[in-house]
């Protein structure tokens, strides 16, 4: 089961990795939060959603518009 794979291999609570996994299988691209246990396994996270199939990126608020304003002023916003 995945919530256990995230809960497993990246150290995570249970109500954490159950979220992570729900926004998985609701094919959510981007997962934003300001927890910081979320936030520092982020590559872990990424990974295992990756190697299942999902394209979920972990990501602080901040972070989320930085990335979002660069890409829109390289001209490379979708």
């Amino acid at each position: 089961m995945l919530a256990q794979e995230f809960r497993s291999k990246c150290r995570l609570g249970s109500l954490d990795a159950l979220h992570l996994a729900s926004a998985c299988i609701g094919n959510v691209d981007f997962m934003l939060t300001c927890d910081d246990e979320i936030i520092d396994y982020a590559v872990c996270i990424e990974k295992i959603a990756k190697a299942k199939g999902y394209k979920l990126k972990v990501r602080n608020p901040i972070n989320y518009i930085d990335e979002k304003e660069n890409e829109k002023s390289d001209g490379s916003y979708s």
